[in-house]
């Protein structure tokens, strides 16, 4: 069985923040301005690419970036890296007055020894016109869809590892979302696990664990003569067991589709 019913665990701040680490690929890195003269205490921002190797993160930044003069006088900066929000899914969140999940980090931003940096860039077939700098994390915050910030303890956050389902999460969420099929079995695992009818449903995260599904569904009636609201909820399902990799994943989903007509099946009479 793919999913105890009714059965979710939720993930815990530091496991959000190394998932979204680990999906992303893209950051805005902010360093402080500065020149010959010293620090001129205004925050420099541009979007830089980065990668995590054995659990350390590197930003890729192209040679003429105002970020590698800025840290030779101060290297204090700080990356903020959002959850991969595909397609239909950043348009409705906008609506609901929600932003995709992010996390923030700050930290030094250091210089690599010219070998390691030209090794790591061999990897990514990146010419000579970029730097490889390390990040070096001393404090992490996760950020909620709603603004709220969750202070995650370094004591309790892992580095993401090499990944071979996360890096991969948008094509995944985007091409359920896509599929009406797909988005009627989300709608209908919102009833067999949590008893409630939903009008629509979209997948909104995934992870090693499980999902993460965005549904519109009723709220509580208060008078018997007003016509009903719908609001969009989040329910998390989670698996017996974690998935190690895409075709994990989607072997997962399909026996939780399974079970699901399954148990229909049982109490419909079909």
């Amino acid at each position: 069985m793919a999913m105890a019913k009714a059965k979710s665990i939720s993930l815990s701040f530091a496991d959000k923040c190394r998932n979204i680490l680990c999906a992303n690929w893209e950051a805005h890195l902010n360093t402080i301005k500065a020149d010959i003269k010293g620090s001129k205490g205004e925050i420099y921002t541009s979007r830089v690419h980065y990668m995590v190797e054995r659990g350390t993160t590197y930003l890729i930044v192209p040679e003429d970036d105002r970020h590698t003069i800025n840290i030779v006088i101060d290297e204090r900066g700080s990356l903020s890296v959002c959850s991969p929000i595909p397609g239909r899914l950043t348009t409705l969140l906008r609506s609901l007055g929600k932003l995709p999940p992010r996390i923030a980090m700050t930290g030094d931003v250091l210089f690599m020894k010219r070998s390691r940096s030209e090794g790591l860039l061999s990897l990514l077939d990146q010419g000579s016109s970029y730097n490889i700098l390390k990040f070096e994390i001393g404090s992490c915050v996760y950020i909620d869809s709603l603004g709220s910030s969750h202070k995650v303890e370094l004591d309790n956050f892992e580095p993401p590892k090499a990944d071979l389902l996360l890096p991969f999460s948008a094509r995944i969420i985007d091409g359920i979302n896509r599929s009406d099929p797909r988005r009627r079995a989300l709608i209908f695992f919102c009833f067999e696990y949590f008893n409630v009818t939903a009008t629509d449903a979209l997948l909104l995260s995934i992870d090693h664990h499980g999902f993460d599904v965005l549904a519109k569904v009723p709220e509580k009636a208060v008078l018997l003569d007003v016509p009903r609201q719908y609001v969009w909820r989040e329910f998390r399902f989670s698996f017996k067991e974690a998935a190690k990799d895409i075709e994990d994943f989607c072997r997962m989903l399909v026996e939780l589709e399974e079970e699901a007509l399954q148990s229909m099946k049982s109490y419909s009479g079909l």
